[in-house]
């Protein structure tokens, strides 16, 4: 026996140094290696994934490792989790496939058994779930993969929450959105795969956070797909250092797929910051890649469609008995049918109000909430599916590019013009396109404006905003939300006797919105302020701003929109001033990835206009 194996170990040997397996693209992507500037690296970082001491930067020494290590006696004899054979099926999976000519070794591994009893499937699907701007790491949207069990049905949502949802997510330490932020930026947490079952998924983002799921079917092969949950299997152990804007939950997710289906080429396409929208691009602008496109609604989602079908009266109904905790209002509806349709709206109303608290069992809340499904399960009649329609403009995939460059001319009042040249790095503001991104919110990471100006003939910074986040959710009677706003950024303004200086401006926001029924015109109102400092170094330097704020938009069509904004501040000084801040936008997106901006503002006591052209890419 010890004979046979070790004949059968010097054939693979030779066998895969003359096919120069460690080579080829199959090993490099099921090892998740990319080239540097002095051979390869893998961008899994546990040691529990290698076999080799030099298995992280050497592929070669990895496949060798791989094939000792399966033909060692101790793999048939260890505990399965020491075991190279139950460890490393995709590995072995590969191998076998390769060289069929091989006799490989092989063994019982009940616990590799088991997890693909409970996750296997025919097909997979990459899933997006939206915009969360209340959790840093999800702000931009968020990926991962989910096993479909059965085939997909015609509505793409039928036995979907018996399926197994693939996640890669940072394993944080600090619940400090700042900390949160800082350590993501610069690989500061390990992040980890896991698998859970998708109502779990469901739950998380559909319920708790009210956003919705976008599923992607992918046209693996039933081949590929096993390959990619052996794969996954392999992952399981590990960890890869996280990375906010590089190695992160897409760029994860999409190198997992290419284990499993190496001729993919989808990671090769993306830029060297990913964004989850960016991955979905990538993958559906691959050719033949995805099957369907389909939509699970969120709790709020579905919490309005149920609410907009009542009468004025039942939806006063639904209000009272939540807010009031008291099933009286139920006896002025007459109908047990419209009875039944009320108490579907208020669970819904429940869950989406207090996610967390219902799930208490000694909450008054969630005691209630077995009164409202006590009362609904003892009327007969039989709910009316839910019809929401796809929101095709909504469609993750048919948005902007996540980054921007603009160029083109300002004049002010007086006489001055100015060339002017910006960049974006991510994502969206409230005058850029609507499709594929939530109307109610811009979110801003690292966008420079700069001009120039023949008399001073040299670049100048007018903006640096490291980040902005603005969320006006309209305020309804279903759902009092409230808007928020947080900006930290560099810009040129007045300051002292000096014209124009840089200054570092911390600003914070608050109120409310108004809206029509279709959102296309949105009014807020509200109170902004912050602090300030020109960046001296000097504490009697600080400025203590705050004052009034309003702002109106209107969007004429998807690609149409208008607006204007207006700021009346005091700001704290060695004595106080008052200072104006009113601006009106206009853009025009005459392509997906074009776009054309005019503004007028007045700021300072200086009035401006600028046209831009804007490319999204």
């Amino acid at each position: 026996m010890e004979g046979a194996r070790a004949s059968s170990l010097e054939q693979a040997r030779g066998l895969v140094r003359s096919d120069k397996t460690s080579d080829g693209k199959a090993w490099l992507k099921l090892m998740h290696f990319r080239p540097t500037l002095f051979g390869a690296e893998s961008d899994i970082d546990g040691e529990k994934f290698f076999l080799s001491p030099r298995g992280k930067t050497s592929p070669e020494a990895e496949l060798q490792a791989t094939l000792t290590a399966f033909f060692d006696p101790q793999a048939m004899a260890s505990k399965e989790e020491d075991s190279a054979l139950c460890r490393f099926p995709a590995r072995q999976r590969f191998l076998r496939e390769r060289f069929p000519q091989i006799t490989w070794p092989g063994r019982e591994c009940g616990l590799l058994q088991r997890y693909r009893q409970a996750v296997s499937g025919p097909s997979v699907s990459l899933v997006f779930s939206s915009f969360y701007l209340n959790n840093p790491s999800s702000a931009f949207g968020h990926t991962f993969l989910r096993v479909n069990k059965v085939p997909a049905q015609s509505d793409g949502r039928r036995y979907e929450l018996l399926d197994y949802g693939f996640n890669y997510a940072a394993d944080p330490d600090t619940d400090n959105a700042f900390v949160y932020g800082v350590k993501g930026l610069f690989g500061g947490f390990k992040g980890t795969f896991t698998s859970v079952p998708y109502y779990y998924k469901v739950r998380e983002y559909n319920n708790h956070e009210s956003r919705d799921l976008w599923q992607y079917e992918l046209s693996l092969t039933p081949a590929q797909v096993s390959m990619l949950v052996d794969h996954l299997w392999e992952l399981g152990s590990s960890y890869a250092d996280y990375w906010y804007m590089t190695e992160n939950c897409s760029f994860h997710i999409l190198t997992a797929l290419e284990a499993a289906a190496p001729d993919l080429e989808i990671v090769a396409k993306l830029k060297k910051f990913v964004l989850p929208a960016d991955t979905v691009h990538a993958v559906v602008e691959t050719p033949g890649l995805v099957k369907t496109v389909t939509y699970r609604p969120s709790l709020r989602t579905q919490l309005f469609a149920r609410f907009d079908a009542l009468s004025a009266t039942e939806q006063n109904a639904v209000l009272k008995i939540v807010n009031d905790r008291d099933l009286a209002p139920l006896n002025e509806i007459a109908a047990l049918e419209r009875q039944s349709a009320v108490l579907d709206a208020a669970v819904d109303l429940i869950d989406y109000r207090f996610p967390y608290e219902i799930q208490l069992p000694e909450e008054k809340i969630t005691q209630f909430k077995n009164r409202v499904l006590s009362r609904r399960g003892d009327n007969p009649t039989i709910s009316t599916p839910l019809d929401i329609p796809l929101p095709v403009e909504e469609e993750p995939h048919r948005g902007h590019g996540s980054r921007r460059w603009g160029l083109g001319g300002r004049k002010v009042r007086e006489g001055r013009e100015s060339l002017l040249f910006s960049y974006r790095f991510a994502l969206h503001d409230f005058y850029d396109p609507k499709p594929g991104f939530p109307d109610s919110a811009q979110i801003t990471m690292f966008e420079g404006n700069f001009s120039w100006t023949e008399k001073i003939r040299r670049l100048e910074l007018e903006q640096l905003t490291l980040f902005e986040v603005i969320s006006r959710s309209p305020w309804r009677r279903l759902t009092p939300d409230y808007s928020w706003s947080m900006k930290v950024a560099g810009e040129r303004e007045p300051w002292d006797e000096k014209p124009a200086t840089t200054v570092m401006n911390l600003q914070l926001g608050g109120g409310w919105t108004l809206a029509n029924a279709s959102d296309s015109l949105s009014l807020f109102g509200g109170l902004k302020g912050g602090l300030k400092n020109d960046l001296q170094g000097r504490f009697d330097h600080f400025r203590v701003t705050a004052g009034p704020a309003l702002g109106v938009r209107a969007r004429i069509s998807p690609r149409f929109v208008t607006g204007a904004e207006g700021w009346w501040r005091r700001e704290r000084r060695r004595e106080d001033k008052d200072f104006r801040e009113i601006s009106a936008t206009v853009q025009w997106q005459f392509a997906r990835d074009w776009g054309l901006r005019a503004s007028a503002k007045d700021a300072f006591g200086a009035q401006s206009g600028e046209l831009m052209l804007f490319g999204y890419y």
